[in-house]
């Protein structure tokens, strides 16, 4: 008998490990379960084109959406894991819901390559015209975007506000002078510090030359709430991180319907379900190796190519001075560190696409000390509009226990 695929979510469940910026791919998928094995994957309702997509994660050469999902016309050639995202991106541009341009079949389902509703084909000619326009004027670079013209509206905003302020309202010289003393270069009092004073800073606030120095492994007990994960009480599961010096790393959900489980060996990266496993390659095992490195909390300078001081804003209830630039493997990112105290509040990384770049955040709250190096206990994650949105709480944070380096390797095959 062939049993039904069960899924804990399909796409980024995001992991904001103790150290680093951690991305991971949960979806653990698989095929039909064998009558004579009963395999369980984690996947439920998932399509073919979603479970092309895991599988293709294997291979060094990512599949590109057309050759994933049906009836793509005007993204042909973006990566199928991207997808989601996109439509995501064009969906907070124009402030609307999936039903703008897909339709639902009479028992609920989405039919996603149905052509019924005219506003998906006006969407595709809108999506050559955003290609076409960063072609010609931007040389390739996504310059324009859905949210250039759109700016939350389906209909795109092409003119500027009217004032119709009275005459005594209008700007007076005093108000002028007042304007162009408020726009004035900043005095040496109010220049910003550059970014060996912001980094040098946040390596003194957390402890990093100690933990550069003297930690060697990590054990981290917490919970994780997204909505990919079902589980009681809803959305919460638990989790567990193991990491050795320099960069090993193995991450465990538990939920009711199992375990899943991702690890990096220093050389071998791996996803598995607690039943089976299999190795990852390619653009997958590339951000697995980012995640697990040991140090990446505290050695932010290395990650980096490049870096400029780019202005101070808000965090929520603090004043952050923001650093922008390129990591070494050409990732637009930019980090906002407490004033005050110069922790780390934000991380925002972006994915450049044809339509647009995608911004992911993470935001670090509830800095605690443990072991004289400050770490945050909350980290939470999102895409634009929520999408993937996730909260990692840690409740144990242990530094320098003993971790047999056997717990890393990808499992042996189970009969």
């Amino acid at each position: 008998m062939i049993k039904r695929i069960v899924v804990h979510g399909f796409g980024v469940v995001v992991l904001g490990l103790t150290l680093g910026f951690f991305v991971a791919n949960y979806v653990v998928a698989g095929a039909h379960d064998r009558a004579e094995n009963s395999t369980v994957s984690f996947v439920e309702d998932v399509s073919s084109a979603e479970l092309s997509i895991v599988q293709t994660q294997n291979k060094s050469v990512e599949k590109p959406a057309e050759q994933v999902f049906k009836n793509i016309q005007s993204l042909k050639g973006l990566p199928a894991s991207q997808l989601y995202a996109t439509m995501n991106f064009m969906k907070a541009s124009l402030g609307v819901k999936c039903d703008y341009c897909h339709v639902r079949t009479a028992d609920g389902k989405w039919n996603w390559e149905s052509d019924d509703k005219p506003a998906k084909q006006v969407t595709r000619r809108m999506i050559q015209l955003t290609v076409e326009s960063n072609k010609i004027a931007f040389g390739g670079r996504t310059q324009v975007s859905c949210y250039t013209c759109h700016r939350g509206n389906t209909d795109p905003i092409n003119l500027p506000p009217i004032s119709l302020a009275a005459e005594d309202q209008k700007p007076n010289a005093a108000t002028a002078k007042n304007v162009a003393n408020a726009t004035a270069k900043p005095s040496a009092v109010d220049e910003l510090p550059t970014v060996d004073v912001i980094l040098n800073r946040h390596a003194e606030a957390t402890g990093g030359k100690r933990a550069v120095e003297n930690f060697k492994t990590q054990f981290v007990k917490g919970t994780l709430s997204a909505h990919q994960l079902p589980s009681s009480p809803p959305e919460i599961s638990p989790l567990e991180i193991y990491m050795a010096a320099p960069n090993k790393m193995l991450a465990s959900i538990t939920t009711p319907k199992g375990t899943l489980l991702q690890g990096y060996n220093g050389a071998t990266g791996w996803m598995g379900n607690g039943k089976e496993a299999r190795e990852l390659s390619g653009a997958s095992l590339v951000r697995l190796k980012r995640r697990a490195d040991f140090y990446a909390d505290w050695k932010l300078r290395e990650q980096f190519a490049r870096l400029r001081v780019a202005g101070k804003e808000r965090i929520n209830d603090h004043e952050a001075y923001v650093l922008t630039g390129r990591t070494v493997d050409s990732r637009l990112e930019r980090l906002y560190f407490d004033t005050q105290t110069g922790l780390l509040l934000r991380r925002v990384a972006y994915t450049e696409t044809i339509i647009g770049m995608i911004p992911e955040a993470m935001d670090f709250e509830d800095y605690r000390e443990v072991d004289g190096v400050k770490i945050p206990f909350i980290r939470r994650s999102a895409q634009l509009d929520g999408f993937e949105a996730s909260t990692l709480k840690f409740m144990e944070v242990k530094f320098n226990v003993p971790i047999n380096d056997t717990k890393f390797n990808l499992p042996a095959a189970q009969k």
